[in-house]
């Protein structure tokens, strides 16, 4: 498939399911689609060349999820809001690779669900040690 394809391909996917995404009345959500829309079909063009599995990029999601959770215990704030703002984009991504594919499967929703609560998870005890860790300090 060609990017454009893929791009609509994405809109198309995206737009019935989330339609605040689309709503420009409300900048930073509409802001935030495009960037991870757009992103992410960039990212699916180059990968739908490789064997890479779209689980892999699903556990690699949450990876970053952890890696954003430890840099905001770390009080790397900087690096956190960045990963924890662009790391959507690879959550767009397994998706847009295994319809592409035809490796859509049960797993695959489970996991990339499963994923998504690693990244929940940690941003709240990341949030939580730095908040402890500024407590400690007025203490």
């Amino acid at each position: 498939m060609t990017h454009n394809e893929i791009r609509l391909q994405s809109y198309a996917y995206h737009r019935p399911r989330f339609p605040e995404f689309f709503n420009k009345k409300n900048f930073y959500t509409y802001f935030k689609s495009r960037i991870y829309l757009e992103g992410a079909a960039i990212i699916t063009y180059i990968l739908q060349y490789t064997p890479i599995h779209p689980n892999i990029i699903t556990i690699v999601y949450g990876m970053v999820g952890i890696w954003g959770g430890w840099a905001l215990s770390e009080e790397k704030i900087l690096i956190a809001i960045l990963i924890f703002f662009f790391k959507g984009i690879l959550d767009s991504v397994d998706g847009h690779l295994a319809r592409i594919k035809g490796l859509e499967s049960e797993f695959g929703r489970r996991l990339d669900r499963l994923c998504g609560k690693v990244g929940t998870y940690a941003f709240y005890i990341g949030l939580g040690i730095y908040v402890l860790r500024q407590v400690v300090l007025i203490l």
